[in-house]
């Protein structure tokens, strides 16, 4: 029986895996995916993370390194790649469709990491039946509910973080199960591949060493802590080259830049009035449920409009953007707008100081994090309570655009309601698992939750949370809800077998 299992879930994830690759085709780049492949391209064809400016190749550091070196990998093995003579050739559909094939890769290691997860956090209770079954529904979930299909026509990274955190969560709980040394270097090498996918994994690794350190020290448990301490050890061994090579390439001790424009928004965000702190619970609300946060909160979508109580929450007003071109901070509205037209006016002004182009860009970025976090300093009780709104926010990964009429039909506004509902539930049985196993001597559940609520609890306090920030934590998310229905499932049989 155990054969035929495998060989199920192993066709399931190969057909999965096959749906993937049909849906890729030479469709434009779109977010930060340009930025992405120009970096990939440098790497590749002159050996340095770089992009080019006024004809001059600039070493950056605007995005994090493992995904870009693995495209620029790709680009090399695969000769119609390789050969191009510029960065608009890669630009072209065939060679598009043929970048966007790595992605399959991807695909293929999230779906089989999901399979193990599962195993691993279940397979101490559920008989080998209903654990087949769990890792069934827990593929069908995630290929429904986690946008792959569509992520995997792309070129961003939210893919390759999802695929680490799902194997990350597969080594800390064995390593919670098992303390064997070899487990915690997993741990290790696999959250340094996280912090250079995605840099905020830094601040949540330390965060989640620190937390670590203290359960096991509350429960006694040494093996934990030594072990803890030795993925410690291993992640920064593996990170700080990266770092390393920034202050010597860029001029700078830091994983990656851009991290002050995301500080500068949420700043301004904070300094939302009470009555947009109200609205924005409407406004960052799933469409399904607007009608009762309208009656609740007393807004609807025309307070976005100009002249609206939530006019500062529209990304884009029509004459924002030339605002924004003038550097005329004082007529933007929005509070993105606003933030952005400052950053940018400091960006400018160091320019014109200094020659050098990355000095002047190390130094506007300083000042913008410093004021940034000064702001956040002198309002720190209202940066605390906007940090709900945002987990709000980031509760609705499949949102819809804010300011689409109520009354209005919207197609497949089901599927984003069922999709929704279940990354909700989702993120409930994380912070539940998380609740749990800080407050029980097992420490599994603590392992599978650690990263994934760390994750939630960071861009709730210092981004503005744009719904895709929780893209790569929907599959453990999914993985999590399963596995305490499959607890609560378990205690309910036993206690009707004992009745």
């Amino acid at each position: 029986m155990k054969k035929l299992h495998f060989w199920i879930l192993s066709i399931s994830i190969v057909l999965l895996t096959m749906t993937a690759l049909l849906k890729i085709n030479g469709a434009p780049l779109s977010g930060d995916a340009p930025n992405n492949l120009d970096y990939a391209y440098h790497l590749s064809h002159h050996g340095v993370m770089a992009t080019e400016q006024d004809g001059k190749i600039l070493a950056t550091h605007n995005r994090e390194p493992l995904p870009i070196a693995l495209m620029a990998l790709w680009i090399q093995s695969t000769p119609a790649l390789s050969n191009a003579e510029n960065l608009r050739v890669l630009n072209q559909p065939q060679q598009l469709k043929l970048l966007k094939y790595s992605n399959v890769l991807w695909v293929a290691a999230l779906l089989v990491g999901v399979v193990l997860l599962v195993r691993v956090a279940t397979a101490d209770f559920l008989t080998d039946q209903m654990l087949f079954i769990s890792q069934l529904i827990t593929l069908f979930l995630v290929a429904t509910i986690f946008p792959i299909f569509n992520i995997v026509n792309n070129l961003l990274t939210e893919l390759q973080a999802a695929t680490l955190l799902i194997w990350l969560a597969w080594a800390a709980m064995l390593a919670s199960k098992t303390p064997r040394v070899r487990h915690f270097v997993m741990v290790g090498v696999l959250l340094a591949a996280l912090i250079l996918t995605k840099a905020a994994f830094a601040y949540i690794g330390i965060g989640a060493f620190m937390l670590w350190s203290i359960r096991a020290l509350q429960w006694k448990q040494k093996s934990l802590l030594t072990g803890g301490l030795i993925a410690f050890l291993v992640t920064i061994s593996l990170v700080t080259p990266w770092i390393i090579r920034n202050y010597y390439q860029v001029g700078e001790w830091s994983l990656a830049g851009r991290g002050p424009i995301v500080l500068i928004v949420r700043a301004y965000k904070s300094n939302m009035t009470n009555a947009e702190f109200t609205g924005g619970f409407y406004a960052y609300g799933p469409q399904w449920l607007k009608p009762t946060l309208s009656h609740l909160t007393g807004f609807n979508a025309k307070d976005r409009e100009l002249g609206g109580r939530r006019e500062r929450f529209r990304r884009f007003h029509p004459q924002d953007e030339a605002a924004r071109e003038r550097g005329d901070e004082a007529s933007a509205v929005g509070f993105y707008i606003k933030a952005t037209t400052h950053a940018n006016n400091i960006y400018q002004s160091y320019a014109k100081q200094h020659a050098d182009p990355q000095l002047a860009r190390k130094l506007a970025e300083q000042q913008i994090k410093n004021e940034a976090i000064e702001r956040i300093k002198n309002n720190l009780t209202g940066h605390l309570k906007t940090s709900l709104l945002f987990a709000w926010r980031g509760t609705w990964p499949h949102n819809t655009v804010d300011g689409i009429e109520i009354s209005r039909k919207i197609p497949g506004v089901t599927a984003w309601k069922n999709k929704n509902i279940a990354s909700a539930l989702g993120l409930m049985s994380v912070i539940g698992l998380f609740l749990i196993g800080l407050n029980h001597r097992y420490s599994h559940y603590f392992a599978i939750s650690l990263f994934p609520v760390g994750m939630f609890s960071f861009h709730a306090l210092l981004t503005h949370y744009i719904p895709r920030y929780s893209y790569p934590m929907i599959p453990i998310w999914l993985v999590c809800g399963v596995v305490v229905f499959s607890l609560m499932l378990h205690h309910f049989l036993l206690k009707f077998v004992k009745k």
